[in-house]
């Protein structure tokens, strides 16, 4: 992160409550929430074939009515 600019927001959990918190068990996790906050979609690990369909989830999730 220090080496390539980004705009995202970086936290530090040292005792790993939101790991535990979320059942995390796997690393990388990813979690993709509704406008309603509930996690819709979670995906264990990462490949650069998964974009196509993280951006197909969000874009399926900004479609739906408010």
């Amino acid at each position: 992160l220090a080496k390539y600019a980004h705009t995202m927001t970086i936290a530090l959990d040292p005792k790993g409550a939101a790991a535990e918190a979320f059942k995390v068990n796997a690393m990388p996790s990813t979690m993709i929430v509704d406008r309603s906050g509930h996690i819709r979609y979670t995906h264990k690990g990462y490949t650069d074939k998964v974009i196509a369909k993280f951006r197909a989830q969000v874009v399926e999730l900004l479609a739906e009515a408010e």
